[in-house]
């Protein structure tokens, strides 16, 4: 996904800002969770697997099911 499009009045960040070395550089995200995926340089369908499984055992864990 690109960056926003610009809106009237408002002053639109760099375009590096949108990518993710531009994120870990300011050091500010929304989420916990997209610092972490933003950490990872590559995805694979393996790492994708083991991410969503250790996720899914959280929430499980979390909410005992």
């Amino acid at each position: 996904m690109g960056p926003p499009e610009a809106l009237p009045g408002i002053r639109r960040a760099a375009p590096s800002a949108y990518t993710a070395a531009g994120y870990l550089k300011r050091g500010v995200v929304t989420f916990p969770l997209t610092t972490q995926v933003l950490r990872q340089e590559t995805w694979t369908p393996e790492l994708l697997e083991k991410r969503q499984s250790e996720l899914l055992g959280l929430l499980a864990d979390e909410w005992r099911l």
